[in-house]
């Protein structure tokens, strides 16, 4: 789990606020309306600050699990045959 140190709000609303934020084209204020839509009051100023300061320890810690594909790789040939053509 990522420790976000003493802070008000979860450190689900946190990363709830975050996700909303990078994977979606809303603007803060958005954010701030669906997580009061959800039950939560957070500004939009706040999930602006969340995204600042947390971004890249969210990065850092993908990074650390994510699986590399490799330094190369190669694409085999492939024939296919259409109406007796190859």
């Amino acid at each position: 789990m990522i420790r976000f140190g003493k802070i008000r709000h979860k450190s689900t609303t946190i990363l709830k606020c975050i996700q909303l934020y990078l994977s979606y084209p809303f603007s803060y204020r958005e954010g701030e309306e669906i997580m009061l839509g959800e039950g939560i009051n957070v500004d939009h100023s706040t999930i602006n600050l969340w995204v600042i300061k947390h971004t890249q320890k969210i990065l850092k810690r993908f990074q650390k699990t994510k699986k590399n594909a490799g330094s190369s790789w190669r694409m085999h040939e492939t024939y296919v045959k259409i109406s007796g053509i190859w």
